[in-house]
């Protein structure tokens, strides 16, 4: 069965690719369902729960405790089934099916908005919904970012550099106003923001190096105003983007990656590495479906399911360490099995595989590998434990039962495994020409 998914699979991505209109919505789609953060990752699955492993000092887990962990454990806690997750350094948020956001983690620079307190181990509601449901989410740096089923978005926690596009203190949601409306997606770094209008074009606010100016000050327009505004360079039409540390990166509508804003480790792909500016990535593939922007590298997945990485190397030894630039963009090598989405954290990354299961790579202090183990991989990716109902349950009961199951038990995997693909519609579903069906609902198809 997993031969006929991934063979079905592909010729969805061909059917798919067929129009320039929306050819990488599957892949934007599928990216809601995997977050990394600086040290943490999360994953979600087909049934809207949410697990998580890595760090988690700050409770950015949300599974009620302040311990690390090197296996997924779930999120308790969430009001209802989440269709999108999105991950800060140290905290992380689900866009719940009712247009609310639950956030759980560190609350520093008020993240959560206007919920008191520093952290929180469980989900806490940081955006109500209702009347203003919520259709994509953001988590960056000590800010969480929404646009709405209306087009406008809303920001809040620190608007250090007025990266929320506005002139406003931090703290408490603010419409980011400055955005051009309808907007459909904000990205948030640490001290920069871009968004995406439906018309396909790039703004961004913040720090003018980290967006791509030459000088390194705030972007302030003549009333002293913190506004989005075109970078010179840029003048393409984008259909995602990334932030990352420094920088952000997007994806044009005809397949090619820019990357802007600061060149650290060689983030921005340019050979030799520049200070900071504008630059179209090169050594990769000709159509890029999803590029995610991480803290000093990025992974961008090309159509047919491949990952590409650069910027600063992954690490092979445990412990964060400054390794060579990685220029051009190396390819992953993984199992047989396609990605459908990669997410880049501080110093690993992870992808989910057309056959529902996660792997991650790169480095693996605090078990964000989620392999059971403290062990870094360098750029070889290994699988994720207890993506599967009945292993989670296993692995809560009796971790060297499932250890054993993993070894040669396969049967007991593919009974219960429970799918990672396709979950319910976001509030406002992308316009498609064509659909990819993925896990369960392949299987219908079948």
């Amino acid at each position: 069965m997993a031969h006929t998914r991934l063979i079905a699979y592909l010729v969805g991505v061909l059917i798919f690719t067929t129009s320039n209109a929306s050819w990488t919505s599957q892949f934007v789609q599928a990216d809601l369902r995997l977050a990394a953060g600086a040290y943490h990752v999360c994953a979600l699955t087909d049934t809207g729960k949410v697990f998580c492993w890595g760090r988690n000092d700050s409770g950015q887990l949300g599974n009620g405790t302040f311990v690390d962990s090197k296996i997924p454990t779930e999120v308790v806690g969430l009001a209802t089934r989440a269709q999108g997750i999105s991950a800060g350094p140290a905290h992380t948020c689900a866009l719940l099916i009712d247009g609310s956001v639950a956030c759980w983690g560190s609350n520093l620079g008020n993240a959560f908005g206007t919920v008191p307190g520093e952290n929180f181990q469980k989900p806490v509601l940081a955006w109500a919904g209702g009347n203003f449901r919520a259709s994509s989410i953001d988590a960056g740096e000590f800010a969480t970012c929404v646009v709405l089923i209306s087009g406008q978005s809303s920001c809040w926690g620190d608007n250090t550099f007025g990266r929320f596009g506005v002139d406003i203190p931090s703290g408490h949601p603010i419409s980011a106003s400055g955005w051009t409306t309808p907007t459909r997606q904000v990205v948030v770094g640490p001290a920069h923001a871009c968004g995406l209008s439906n018309t396909n074009e790039v703004t961004c606010a913040g720090r003018a190096g980290r967006i791509g100016f030459s000088t390194d000050t705030n972007v302030i327009a003549p009333s002293s105003y913190h506004y989005p505004t075109k970078i010179p360079g840029l003048s393409a039409k984008f259909s995602s983007i990334s932030a990352g540390n420094f920088h952000s990166c997007g994806v044009t509508s005809d397949g090619a990656v820019f990357c802007w804003g600061e060149d650290f480790l060689g983030t921005l792909g340019a050979s030799p590495i520049v200070s900071r500016g504008v630059i179209k990535v090169g050594g990769l593939p000709s159509r890029i479906a999803k590029v995610s922007a991480g803290y000093d590298k990025n992974c961008a997945l090309d159509v047919m399911g491949q990952i590409y990485c650069w910027g600063g190397g992954f690490a092979t030894t445990s412990g964060r360490t400054t390794l060579p630039p990685v220029i051009p963009p190396a390819k992953i090598t993984r199992s047989e099995h396609t990605a459908i989405a990669v997410a880049t954290g501080d110093v690993h990354a992870c992808a989910i595989l057309s056959d529902e299961s996660v792997i991650c790579w790169g480095d693996n202090a605090y078990g964000q590998l989620g392999n059971d183990s403290l062990t870094a991989s360098g750029s070889n990716p290994v699988r994720v434990f207890g993506l599967s109902l009945a292993a989670e349950q296993v692995l809560a009961e009796c971790p060297q039962m499932f250890r054993s199951a993993q070894a040669g038990e396969e049967r007991v995997e593919q009974r219960d495994r429970p799918r990672l693909g396709p979950l319910v519609a976001p509030a406002v579903a992308p316009t498609q020409v064509g659909r990819v069906l993925t896990g369960q609902a392949l299987d219908e198809h079948l």
